[in-house]
């Protein structure tokens, strides 16, 4: 459950002013909110972060509640850079993203080390868009303006698999530090559960 006060400030905004900078849509109960590729009812007024009539239901999640309220709070409409970057590059975040603050890759190697095709299988579902890095990569929309790219090498007999993830630029801009830890975190945790058949 996420701070009242971040639903506070969320209700206290100017609903066309957010929709504006988001990439999100006023709705008669509050803002619909993409998310990967499902769409989410925010409503700050009754503090609920649900999926959308005709969207699958699912259980409550703290990491995609807090990411998303404050994404809504904060995002800001600005050109995607040229180049992606590692959290770590961002302001401060070489001081952040350690140890328990770490980007959770190898929730990704364990999945997706010996098949990354179906790594593949599994970014699609989810909406992503195939680039060309390492053996296999994605980019996917986490929140409107907010693309992140999952990098996944995959094992061969000289090295152990790994992964990376990667960011636009601006993405240090569109949340605090936290929140965008708790996006990824979410990111990655529907990469590993998701099962190819669903």
């Amino acid at each position: 459950m996420i701070h009242k006060a971040l639903w506070e400030k969320l209700e206290s905004l100017d609903p066309a002013e957010v929709c504006s900078r988001t990439g999100a849509c006023k709705s008669s109960n509050g803002f619909v909110l993409p998310v990967l590729n499902t769409r989410f009812i925010v409503d700050p007024a009754a503090e609920v972060f649900t999926p959308a009539p005709g969207e699958q239901q699912r259980k409550p999640n703290f990491l995609l509640e807090l990411s998303g309220v404050q994404y809504l709070i904060n995002a800001r409409m600005a050109p995607l850079g040229e180049e992606l970057v590692s959290a770590e590059q961002f302001d401060g975040g070489g001081i952040y993203f350690r140890g328990p603050h770490a980007v959770p890759t190898q929730q990704l190697v364990e999945r997706f080390g010996k098949c990354t095709s179906e790594f593949g299988l599994v970014a699609h579902s989810l909406g992503g868009n195939r680039v060309s890095f390492g053996d296999e990569a994605w980019t996917l929309d986490l929140f409107p303006r907010l693309p992140v790219t999952v990098v996944l090498w995959g094992r061969d007999e000289e090295f152990p698999a790994r992964a990376s993830v990667l960011f636009d630029p601006t993405a240090g801009q569109q949340m605090p530090l936290d929140a965008l830890l708790a996006g990824t975190n979410f990111l990655v945790k529907e990469l590993a559960a998701k099962s190819i058949d669903t």
